[in-house]
Protein backbone atom coordinates (compact mmCIF):
# COMPACT_ATOMS: atom_id res chain seq x y z
CA UNK A 1 0.00 0.00 0.00
CA UNK A 2 1.11 3.59 -1.03
CA UNK A 3 -0.63 6.40 1.43
CA UNK A 4 -1.81 9.37 -0.58
CA UNK A 5 -2.84 10.80 2.66
CA UNK A 6 -4.80 9.77 6.13
CA UNK A 7 -7.94 8.79 4.37
CA UNK A 8 -6.82 8.24 0.79
CA UNK A 9 -4.69 4.88 0.07
CA UNK A 10 -3.59 3.57 -2.95
CA UNK A 11 -3.97 -0.76 -2.84
CA UNK A 12 -2.23 -2.26 -6.07
CA UNK A 13 -3.98 -5.72 -6.53
CA UNK A 14 -6.19 -5.75 -3.70
CA UNK A 15 -8.43 -8.77 -3.03
CA UNK A 16 -12.05 -7.93 -2.07
CA UNK A 17 -11.16 -8.46 1.69
CA UNK A 18 -8.01 -5.73 1.39
CA UNK A 19 -10.47 -3.48 0.45
CA UNK A 20 -13.00 -4.49 3.16
CA UNK A 21 -9.96 -4.80 5.83
CA UNK A 22 -9.42 -0.97 5.07
CA UNK A 23 -12.76 0.07 5.09
CA UNK A 24 -13.29 -1.58 8.45
CA UNK A 25 -10.22 0.54 9.71
CA UNK A 26 -11.57 4.18 8.50
CA UNK A 27 -14.64 3.24 10.13
CA UNK A 28 -13.37 2.34 13.79
CA UNK A 29 -11.18 5.54 13.33
CA UNK A 30 -13.70 7.71 12.30
CA UNK A 31 -14.65 10.44 14.83
CA UNK A 32 -18.44 10.09 13.75
CA UNK A 33 -20.78 7.67 15.04
CA UNK A 34 -22.07 4.80 13.19
CA UNK A 35 -24.90 6.28 13.70
CA UNK A 36 -24.54 9.30 11.39
CA UNK A 37 -22.10 7.47 9.29
CA UNK A 38 -25.32 5.10 8.59
CA UNK A 39 -27.78 7.98 7.97
CA UNK A 40 -25.43 9.39 5.74
CA UNK A 41 -24.19 6.33 3.42
CA UNK A 42 -27.60 4.55 3.33
CA UNK A 43 -26.20 1.43 4.84
CA UNK A 44 -28.01 0.56 8.02
CA UNK A 45 -26.63 0.83 11.35
CA UNK A 46 -26.73 -2.81 11.56
CA UNK A 47 -25.03 -3.77 8.79
CA UNK A 48 -22.34 -1.75 9.99
CA UNK A 49 -22.06 -2.71 13.29
CA UNK A 50 -22.29 -6.62 12.03
CA UNK A 51 -19.30 -5.49 9.77
CA UNK A 52 -17.19 -4.28 12.37
CA UNK A 53 -17.83 -7.46 14.56
CA UNK A 54 -17.19 -9.36 11.67
CA UNK A 55 -20.35 -11.42 11.64
CA UNK A 56 -21.22 -9.99 7.93
CA UNK A 57 -19.22 -8.42 4.99
CA UNK A 58 -20.66 -5.70 2.32
CA UNK A 59 -21.31 -6.24 -1.14
CA UNK A 60 -19.88 -4.01 -3.61
CA UNK A 61 -22.47 -1.29 -3.52
CA UNK A 62 -22.39 -0.96 0.33
CA UNK A 63 -18.44 -0.69 0.15
CA UNK A 64 -18.69 1.79 -2.62
CA UNK A 65 -20.99 3.76 -0.08
CA UNK A 66 -18.77 3.71 2.33
CA UNK A 67 -15.47 4.75 0.57
CA UNK A 68 -17.14 7.23 -1.08
CA UNK A 69 -18.00 8.44 2.46
CA UNK A 70 -14.46 8.19 3.31
CA UNK A 71 -13.24 10.42 0.58
CA UNK A 72 -11.69 6.87 -1.61
CA UNK A 73 -12.79 5.19 -4.87
CA UNK A 74 -12.76 1.93 -5.89
CA UNK A 75 -11.59 1.17 -9.07
CA UNK A 76 -12.35 -2.32 -11.38
CA UNK A 77 -9.24 -2.49 -13.69
CA UNK A 78 -8.11 -5.83 -15.62
CA UNK A 79 -5.51 -8.05 -14.35
CA UNK A 80 -1.96 -7.58 -15.19
CA UNK A 81 -0.62 -10.51 -17.41
CA UNK A 82 -3.74 -12.89 -17.46
CA UNK A 83 -4.99 -14.15 -20.82
CA UNK A 84 -8.51 -14.28 -20.70
CA UNK A 85 -9.76 -17.74 -22.07
CA UNK A 86 -11.71 -17.53 -25.05
CA UNK A 87 -12.55 -21.22 -25.49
Amino acid sequence: MAAIDNRQVVIYDPSMSDVLNRLKVQLKKAPESQRAIALATGISEAMLSRFLAGERELGIKNAERLADYFGMRLVLQPKRNKKRNRG
